[in-house]
């Protein structure tokens, strides 16, 4: 093809404008020039990444998580600092252990997060008075949402008031929308234990509310 040639296609090809872009009009060559997206990987896939080695695979594990994690250490640590050293020393346990050891990503990691939160509180002297945890392999809890900033420092403040049992049940079933039987199998209760701590700690954060607002 002479030059002439070349430069009438071009010239006849829609220009790569954000008004062609959010049409859907994208010819060849501007799809040349776009960034491939990033492969939207699985948890297990992402396990089986990082087992070998390859250098995405905890940062994109890190954007998934991190987030939903820092809720629940946020939650049991009433402490954004402590919060944020914990949320650190998950993912360093995370980049160091043995991955083999990992069947389900997420429960892992909010165990993780959970044994972490209790080493910080004994360095505090605040020792739970339930039993502490290890890191298990454990089943998959349900998906997650997220909750807006204003609401989530409202109930960080409500949170705080709360004894640690309650505390980390609620922050599970309302933010992480884990079931009862997961949540059972994070904390090492039976069900129906959970069921009651869930129950009481919503009693009492009614109960605060109602009080605050004057009903």
């Amino acid at each position: 093809m002479n030059s002439f040639a070349k430069n009438s296609v071009i010239a006849a090809s829609p220009p790569l404008s954000w008004r062609n872009l959010l049409a859907g009009i994208v010819t060849e060559e501007a799809q040349r020039l776009l960034p491939s997206p990033l492969p939207v990987w699985s948890d297990e896939q992402l396990v089986l990444r990082l087992a070998g080695n390859e250098p995405d695979a905890l940062g994109q594990i890190y954007d998934r998580y991190a987030a939903s994690l820092y809720r629940l250490l946020n939650a049991l640590l009433d402490s954004s600092v402590d919060a944020e050293d914990a949320l650190q020393e998950v993912f360093v346990a995370l980049a160091t252990c043995r991955v083999s050891r990992i069947r389900n990503l997420k429960s892992y990691l909010f165990v993780s997060a959970r044994h972490q939160a209790f080493t910080l509180l004994r360095r505090r002297k605040r020792e739970p008075s339930f039993e502490d945890v290890t890191v298990l392999e454990i089943a998959a809890p349900q998906n997650m949402s997220g909750e807006s900033a204003n609401a989530g420092q409202d109930w960080y403040a409500l949170l705080a008031r709360l004894p640690l049992e309650q505390r980390e049940v609620i922050a599970l079933k309302v933010w992480e929308e884990m079931t009862f039987a997961d949540i059972a199998q994070v904390v090492r209760a039976s069900p129906n234990t959970v069921m009651s701590r869930y129950r009481y700690g919503i009693e009492r954060l009614r109960k605060w509310c109602q009080e605050e607002n004057g009903d």
